[in-house]
């Protein structure tokens, strides 16, 4: 089951698929560039396969770059810090 979610992510307003069976949180990675998010190089990396049973295509499917934390505000004002890990998806932002 997903769920549509805005949010926004520093200052910026995005759109979120909420997916509770997302083994993480996860992020665009064009769209980390784009906005300047500061990232960092994992120090514990693992592989990810899609919902669709796909490998991700870059990296040989291992997710080796995530974000500093960001703040997350949700629609009800739920606020939060959240590491998300970078990885070229169809969706800007997935929660899990």
């Amino acid at each position: 089951m997903q769920i549509i979610l805005d949010i926004i992510v520093e200052e910026y307003y995005l759109r979120a698929i909420v997916d509770y069976r997302a083994k993480g949180n996860f992020i665009l990675k064009r769209l980390t560039a784009t906005l300047r998010f500061a990232t960092i190089v994992k120090q514990k990396r693992y592989s990810l396969i899609t919902a669709n049973s796909k490998d991700i295509n870059e990296n040989g499917g291992i997710i080796k770059v995530k974000t500093n934390p960001l703040v997350i505000i949700t629609t009800s004002r739920h606020q939060e810090k959240i590491i998300f890990n970078i990885i070229p998806i169809t969706h800007l932002v997935i929660l899990g």
